[in-house]
């Protein structure tokens, strides 16, 4: 019963609708950006991008990006395939098991990747930096809330 009025509280209610109201645009205005530095100043999709940015996070097979990204394996292996033959990556097979391909960055994918992430989070901080310092309290600290909800999300 308990339960049950505080998944209909006024409070949760209005949290989800300013949630919905705040994820979406940031989202799309996040893609944006990514895709804008991405294409414009490296010629790589933002789907590139973000496969070469879990490749660097130690996300280094098909399967794991597949997972992560949520897409098909054809379609991160044709990402690959591109990164490969732009020099950014490479492919090694596992020796103990030869079905396992192992994905690295080359020394021009870290290079980029090192870059890319350098120029975003000068973007971030200059759009961050309008708020106040006790703003920015209350951000961390609801994001750290909604870490708590992604990590409950995942575990389901």
């Amino acid at each position: 019963m308990k339960e049950n009025r505080r998944r209909n509280s006024k409070l949760l209610m209005e949290t989800l609708e300013l949630f919905r109201g705040v994820m979406l645009p940031l989202w799309h205005i996040m893609r944006a950006q990514i895709h804008e530095l991405a294409s414009g100043e490296y010629g790589i999709t933002s789907s590139q991008f973000h496969t070469i940015r879990r490749i660097s996070q130690g996300d280094a097979s098909v399967s794991t990006l597949a997972n992560c990204m949520h897409v098909s394996r054809p379609n991160v292996s044709r990402s690959v395939d591109d990164l490969v033959n732009n020099g950014l990556v490479n492919r090694k097979r596992d020796p103990d098991d030869r079905r396992n391909i192992q994905l690295s960055l080359t020394d021009k994918g870290k290079k980029m990747i090192k870059n890319l992430l350098n120029k975003y989070g000068g973007i971030l901080v200059e759009q961050f930096s309008i708020l106040s310092d006790e703003e920015l309290r209350i951000m961390s600290s609801a994001l750290e809330s909604m870490k708590k909800v992604i990590d409950h999300s995942t575990k389901e």
